[in-house]
């Protein structure tokens, strides 16, 4: 990943974890107990929230940490029809399969869900990211489609579905 995504895109501080030297001003992600009151969070959905030690394991779909800066550089790749700054990353037609949604209408029922999203009309999947496919359907007022991931913390990154 570094290789091909992160260094190309100029993506300094992208990783699995984040070295001692930048820990300081790293966030933490926080929970309620049972008394509700907040508290620190040891996991979020399995993976460790203070990323201080590299995994022994890889993860192409989990447990990325990144400046707001680096995944800025990301998103406008992606914006960009997958190349930034004249340096392809993607082709076009990767970013479009990623941002459109390939889930068949039987599954946008309500009744399936990822996270804390229920696929539903005009909501579905592709092969990187939650798609509003048809903001009407899904009553949204985006006015066009409309791409995102929500990361560990429950954060959400929008950006528009490449066209």
């Amino acid at each position: 990943m570094r290789a091909n995504i992160f260094a190309p895109l100029g993506m300094k501080d992208a990783g699995f974890f984040v070295p001692a030297e930048n820990a300081p001003g790293s966030p933490r992600n926080y929970r309620d107990d049972p008394q509700g009151q907040l508290v620190p969070s040891a996991t979020t959905g399995g993976a460790p929230t203070d990323y201080a030690t590299q995994p022994t394991m890889p993860s192409g779909g989990g447990g990325l940490v990144s400046t707001i800066e680096d995944y800025y550089r990301f998103a406008q790749m992606l914006a960009n029809g997958g190349q930034l700054d004249g340096k392809r990353v993607l082709a076009p037609a990767t970013v479009k399969l990623m941002t459109s949604n390939h889930l068949p209408a039987e599954i946008l029922t309500g009744q399936f869900g990822i996270g804390q999203h229920i696929m539903r009309l005009g909501f579905g999947y592709g092969f990187n990211c939650a798609v509003v496919f048809d903001p009407p359907e899904r009553t949204c007022l985006t006015g066009r489609a409309l791409s995102f991931w929500d990361g560990g913390g429950g954060h959400v990154v929008l950006g528009r579905s490449y066209k």
